[in-house]
């Protein structure tokens, strides 16, 4: 008899529009990857950053001073 694990767990769909902002004329964005479960903090000039907790993310966007839009 095999056993699947998970086999009677509801899935968990995240909802999330992505959070621009700006710190002078660099553009930021946090958004979320439904694949890695994971939330992402970017800029256009180069920066990235992922983890699970978006408020992680928010934190690090805080040191950089980030200003959401």
């Amino acid at each position: 008899m095999k056993n699947f694990k998970g086999k009677k767990k509801k899935v968990k769909e995240v909802k999330f529009d992505a959070i621009n902002g700006k710190v002078g004329d660099t553009n930021w964005a946090i958004d979320y990857s439904k694949a890695a479960k994971r939330y992402a903090l970017r800029s256009d000039a180069g920066f990235f950053y992922s983890h699970a907790s978006l408020t992680a993310c928010q934190k690090k966007a805080a040191n950089k001073e980030v200003v959401w839009e």
